[in-house]
């Protein structure tokens, strides 16, 4: 069974759900998207009103580009470990 044009194996599944959602973008929203890619520069991206926009366009120039595709700031705020000291449950409130 043909699954397009481009081997799907290679990618990881973050870039597979995003090619997905790509695809199944309306023709009209789809060349919407790549004209504003291509008529962008950097500067009046970055000043764009649409948080969402800015943020597909850097995701479809990582891919472009086969760079890291570039994580939230909830994200990384996440990686950071903290050390806890876990409490040992209490054995009379096990049997409750």
């Amino acid at each position: 069974m043909a699954t397009g044009f481009y081997p799907t194996v290679d990618l990881n599944p973050l870039q597979r759900a995003f090619n997905l959602f790509l695809m199944g973008l309306p023709s009209s929203d789809l060349d919407n998207l790549v004209s504003f890619i291509r008529h962008s520069d950097e500067a009046e991206r970055l000043n764009y009103q649409d948080e969402f926009m800015r943020q597909t366009t850097d995701v479809i120039n990582a891919i472009a580009a086969e760079d890291p595709i570039p994580s939230s700031p909830e994200s990384s705020a996440g990686s950071i470990e903290i050390k806890k000291k876990l409490r040992p449950l209490n054995s009379f409130m096990a049997y409750r």
